[in-house]
């Protein structure tokens, strides 16, 4: 086995990886309130699973998600989001941290557009 020294996460995945996880834990919480009201024994099962979701990773589809809008000629901060809460936008990861958050089944009504 080769031990080498972890290296630095890259400044285009921190760049996507913040605003993601502050997505994430919005849309977490949110859902969270809204069937612990319907089940209180929904709050153990749901807590388990927003954990799992937060616990880390670099968030890479989101970052190709981004980059790839970018490539393409979209303007970084040229995003705009609807759906799932309602607000603004989120540096352009509104769909990538909702279908990270929703699984399959689609991107939870949110939408780039530029």
């Amino acid at each position: 086995m080769n031990s080498s020294t972890p290296t630095a996460v890259p400044a285009a995945l921190t760049t996507v990886a913040a605003p993601v996880e502050a997505r994430l834990r919005s849309i977490l919480e949110v859902e969270r309130a809204r069937w612990v009201a319907v089940d209180a024994d929904l709050a153990a099962p749901l807590d388990v699973l927003t954990r799992f979701v937060l616990d880390g990773g670099k968030r890479l589809r989101p970052a190709f998600c981004h980059w790839a809008f970018v490539g393409a000629g979209g303007a970084p901060g040229n995003h705009a989001r609807s759906g799932a809460g309602g607000g603004g936008g989120v540096g352009g990861i509104g769909t990538a941290a909702a279908a990270t958050a929703g699984g399959a089944g689609g991107d939870g009504g949110l939408s780039y557009t530029g």
